[in-house]
């Protein structure tokens, strides 16, 4: 398998192949054993109840500083959505209903749309990180184009995931050791490892797309038509 240039915390934190088959999130891989005068890493914190992960949800749902959004941060509806750049059934919502959404709510000042990263495997990491490090205006359009091409950067058959990824980069207007410190940036990573840690503790995202509507998981069927149902009913509130 091949790793990307990645942190060494990212390269262990996530599997290091493309994840094809489903949209789940991978079962982590178990930590290697630290090395002689190595500190081993911290364990990982209880598991919260029922009760607390109500409590703490609206924190982690709130729009923050560091999300890059589309619409109104103002609009009564909210829509957070947790993404795989490398998850086909990613690529379809974002290519086919979130245009529709984006006319129909987005643009029109009733609904504000933010996507967090959810990485299913250590390619679609690196091309999240790419994502993140470009000028925010440029976020959006860099996503379009990762769901896109996925077959040209996260297929099996792609023989160089680094050097695809590099490619696409560059036609956004980043070279490639922009792209090599953006990988190799701790800073990057961390918040990153954090987006995915309590999505995962508090909302219980384990595959994506996973989409939130007013802090309520938008269960099943994630088409246009169903997802306007749901808005429509937050705005009737």
């Amino acid at each position: 398998m091949r790793r990307l240039g990645l942190t060494a915390g990212l390269a262990a934190f996530l599997l290091l192949a493309p994840a094809h088959a489903a949209d789940p999130a991978p079962a982590p891989e178990p930590a290697p054993a630290p090395a002689a005068g190595d500190q081993a890493a911290p364990p990982a914190p209880p598991a919260l109840t029922a009760e607390e992960k109500a409590a703490a949800a609206p924190g982690v749902l709130a729009i923050k500083s560091s999300d890059i959004g589309i619409g109104d941060p103002n609009a009564k509806v909210k829509i957070v959505e947790y993404a795989s750049s490398g998850c086909p059934h990613c690529a379809h919502f974002a290519l086919n209903e979130l245009p529709q959404l984006k006319t129909a709510y987005l643009d029109t000042g009733k609904a504000y749309f933010v996507l967090r990263d959810f990485p299913l495997d250590n390619v679609a990491a690196g091309a999240s990180l790419i994502a993140r490090c470009l000028p925010p205006e440029k976020f959006y359009p860099f996503m379009d184009t990762l769901f896109q091409q996925q077959n040209v950067w996260h297929s099996p058959e792609t023989k160089d995931p680094e050097a695809e990824l590099k490619k696409l980069a560059a036609a956004a207007g980043m070279d490639e050791a922009a792209v090599d410190a953006c990988w190799k940036n701790d800073a990057n990573f961390t918040v990153l490892k954090a987006t995915m840690d309590e999505a995962n503790r508090v909302l219980d995202v384990n595959s994506t797309p996973t989409l939130f509507i007013d802090g309520v998981k938008a269960e099943g069927d994630h088409s246009f038509f169903a997802l306007a149902e749901k808005i429509n009913a937050e705005l009737a509130k």
